[in-house]
Parts: structure tokens; sequence; C-alpha cells
């Protein structure tokens, strides 16, 4: 097997899909942690969206436990105020006629965008990230004007490596989710899939899709598939029906060590998908919430800080998405261009 190093570390300088930009209101605010640092995300008046460390820089108090009125954020504990630059705009209790610059005063911020009808947002370290890395922002097969939507959020109970993994495994579905909506895990057929580098990450190359249980009933023509995984936890399904498509989002962000969000996404311009859209909801959803059980399970050994093993050709995934993060490192420690490691590859497994 390929030799790889397990680093224990999110990556930093790095695009991680939050949420649907719909969730983001005008005037509002919202917190949520990313790598165990609070962050307080707001619109403000003209649609902008923003990110601060959720902090207040005189006494800790969270900003998101305050008041925004769409241009300020104001502390509750002592109404110091901020914009959505993260620069201190007032402190009440100095008065009218201080000497104190206040605008010296800054809240870490962390560059967002929107894109996808979705909101990214690019996690760093340093204090201010004033022309973050686009290159290591994952691409969509989506046009410009086309939006993802949201499906489900489920919560694994484990780290950001351990979820990554447990996304791009190949060979779990028919212990996983073996049911009558899919293939009994005493029928395993040989897979052999071709993969290539693509931008920081793999691709599995386009075959004929097969689809099982109840959409071999809703389509019945020919279609081909396409899966991708791009760091820091993108993986996406296209499959292609005709000129139309099915596009299944998967994106991860770590809270902490022992959490990790799951948010799946998706996008289709199918008609007849559109109208089964409910149904195919529950379905998506359940299928999901079976991941989330069995990652629960594998919590418990976890906690024991184990020595895992990855064997065969369905582990080479997770070899990659090491080697990955890796290189993803080394170029941001020597100010360099990413060099996507994975080689062509034919992979064989039975699931």
């Amino acid at each position: 097997m390929p030799k790889y190093k397990e680093i224990k570390k999110i990556l930093p300088e790095m695009w991680y899909l939050i949420m649907p930009s719909a969730e983001l209101k005008k005037a509002k605010t919202q917190r949520l942690v990313l790598n165990e640092k609070g962050i307080v995300l707001g619109r403000n008046n003209q649609g902008v969206a923003f990110a601060l460390k959720d902090v207040c820089p005189h006494r800790a108090v969270p900003l998101s436990q305050g008041s925004y009125d769409g241009e300020q954020i104001e502390c509750c504990y002592h109404g110091w105020c901020f914009n959505s630059e993260g620069q201190c705009t007032k402190i009440p209790a100095l008065g009218p006629d201080t000497e104190l610059d206040s605008t010296s005063i800054q809240v870490l911020s962390y560059p967002v965008i929107e894109r996808y009808g979705a909101i990214w947002l690019y996690y760093h370290e340093s204090h201010k990230a004033e022309n973050p890395d686009m290159s290591s922002l994952p691409e969509l097969p989506l046009a410009d004007d086309q939006s993802l939507r949201l499906v489900s959020h489920h919560e694994l109970q484990c780290d950001m490596d351990n979820a990554v993994i447990g996304l791009i495994d190949p060979s779990h579905v028919p212990s996983v989710h073996g049911s009558w909506l899919w293939r009994s895990k005493h029928q395993l057929k040989k897979k052999e899939k071709e993969y290539s580098a693509y931008r920081r990450g793999f691709i599995m190359k386009k075959h004929e899709r097969k689809f099982g249980g109840v959409l071999s009933k809703i389509l019945s023509k020919p279609s081909s598939t396409e899966i991708s995984f791009q760091l820091p936890g993108i993986r996406v399904e296209e499959i292609k029906y005709g000129n139309k498509k099915m596009l299944i989002v998967l994106a991860l962000y770590p809270v902490n060590h022992e959490l990790t969000i799951l948010r799946q996404y998706s996008f289709t311009d199918l008609a007849l998908i559109k109208a089964f859209y409910p149904a195919l909801k529950i379905y998506g959803t359940r299928f999901l919430e079976e991941d989330v059980e069995v990652v629960r399970k594998q919590s418990l050994g976890l906690a024991e800080n184990p020595k895992t093993m990855l064997v065969g050709d369905a582990d080479l995934l997770a070899i990659w998405y090491y080697n990955l993060k890796e290189e993803h490192l080394r170029a941001n420690e020597t100010n360099t261009e990413f060099e996507n490691p994975i080689e062509d590859s034919k992979l064989v497994w039975w699931t």
C-alpha cells in the first residue's frame, strides 16, 4: 500500500461549504463553531454576507449574543460596536471626547463568498486573510445561475478525518445500507473504477449508472455518473440523464475533534425528479441517517484511540485523502503551488 501520514490537523487556508444562502437573512446573525472557533455570520442591509470571530475583544462575550441592525453588531455587555469588517466603531463608556481611535481595534474576520446558492467560508489562522486562495475553492458542475437545495443536516460523532473517510468509502454500502431499498450484503459484486486527479482531490471517471430500488422505476433510460471528491470535504455525484442531470453534494465541516457537520445538497433540472422530490428527500435523508448511526457506533471504539488499518483498493481513497492533506499543508507552508499527488488508477473491490 502507498505510504501516507495521518495528519490530525484541520486544513487552514481552505473554503468550507457552510449553509444555503437562504438561511442567512438580512440584518440577522447566526453563530457556528468551526474547528472549536466560534464564528458569527451575518448579512448586512445591502445583502452582503460576512463572518467574524464570535468574541468581543473587550470581555470575550460572543458578539452573536448582542444585537445587529444590518450595519453594526453591538455587544450585549458594554455596547461596543463593530462593522462587518470587524472594526470597532464605538465604545460608549469612553464618551465623545476620547482620543482613542476605536477603529484600531479589530475582530478577526473570515472571507465569505456566495456561490451556487450557498455560503462558503474561508477558514484561516492568521489575523486577517485579505487575499484568500481562490484556487482552493471547490468547483461544482453548475452554472452561475444554478443553486443547490438543502436536503438534510446531520451530526457525525467523529473528527473530520473519519467523517471524510466515511464519506468517500466505496465498500460499506451493502453492510450499512442493506434494506429493501438496496441490494443485500450477501450479493457482492466486483467493482472496477478508473480514477484520476481532479483539482484538490480526485474523480471517479464517468461510467454507466444503474439505479436500484425506487429510482429504477422512475428513471429507465440509460444514464451515467461521475463522482468527485475535493478538499476539505466535498463529495459530488453528478448523474447525467440525456441532456439533464441530477447533482448530489455532501459537504463536511468540523465543529471539534468529536463532532463534524454533514449537509446534503441537491440540484436537478429533471422535471420528473422535481416531481418526486419530497419522496426522494425522505429516501436521501434516511440513507445518510444510516451512516450517522454507524459512525455513532464507531465513536465508541475511536474513544479508545486505537490504531486503525487501511487495506486494499477500497481504502486507497482514504490514503489519497491523507496525501492530499499533506500536499495542501506543504503548499501553504512553503507558499508554492499545490501539486496534486494522485495518479491515474484503476481500482478493484467487491461491494
